[in-house]
């Protein structure tokens, strides 16, 4: 028998303490939260990302009342990404929360199917993007890769 210990490793920061460059990347993603359709959940999801050629893409999560017809902020950048740009290397990856009622204050965290898109976006690139993953109050997470999110994903 062999046991394996999996550590992921994050720096958080304040958003005052990133670069101007991440600033812009975590505004784009802010600014999505306004075209977020959540209705059912009143919880706002914004994703942007920074493409090698120095472009930024964003969206936000898009629900149905036909649930789970809905896609998450992640999925329907990256599949947009995948869709219409897929030459231009992603670089990095932000995504920030809002509840409506402002009771969501924490870091969010890409669901499983997200993390999976993710992660085979990465894998379909010469290289890791960074990630991060933000609050509505200023508290940004960094991750070096998608690998640090999600250590066992299924790999191409």
């Amino acid at each position: 028998m062999k046991k394996t210990e999996i550590i992921s490793t994050f720096t958080e920061y304040q958003y005052t303490e990133l670069s101007a460059a991440d600033q812009e990347l975590l505004d784009h993603a802010k600014r999505a939260l306004d075209s977020s359709y959540s209705p059912y959940s009143r919880f706002r999801v914004g994703a942007a990302i920074r493409l090698e050629s120095g472009r930024l893409l964003s969206a936000s999560n898009q629900e149905n009342i036909a649930y789970p017809s809905g896609l998450c902020a992640e999925r329907v950048l990256l599949f947009g990404y995948g869709a219409q740009v897929k030459n231009d290397p992603i670089r990095d990856m932000a995504v920030i929360a809002r509840a409506d009622d402002g009771s969501y204050k924490d870091f969010i965290k890409p669901c499983g199917a997200c993390l999976q898109v993710m992660a085979e976006y990465q894998q379909l690139q010469t290289g890791k993007y960074r990630v991060l993953l933000s609050s509505i109050d200023g508290r940004v997470i960094e991750c070096d890769g998608v690998d640090q999110l999600l250590p066992l994903q299924f790999k191409l």
